[in-house]
């Protein structure tokens, strides 16, 4: 009988759950861009050269060099490589 109640909750939940998610979404999004525009606004760096930082991190991110891993450090060389 237990187990019967307890399927029940968790199917009501489950049913409920994408509109608890839409309003989650929905609350959190409006809220943390009210944030971020009063962090801008408050800031006093202009928009233009935000902007410009911007572009210049995304550039370093994609770069193929940027995707480049380092050597391992002695200490941490993969399995069987070590001389």
């Amino acid at each position: 009988m237990l187990d019967r109640q307890a399927a029940s909750v968790g199917n009501e939940l489950r049913d409920d759950l994408g509109d608890w998610i839409q309003r989650r979404l929905r609350c959190g999004v409006k809220a943390q861009g009210k944030n971020a525009q009063y962090i801008l606004e408050d800031c006093g760096v202009g928009l233009e050269e935000l902007r410009e930082q911007w572009k210049l991190q995304q550039a370093a991110q994609l770069s193929v060099r940027a995707r480049k891993l380092p050597p391992f450090p002695p200490y941490c060389q993969p399995y069987g490589t070590f001389s």
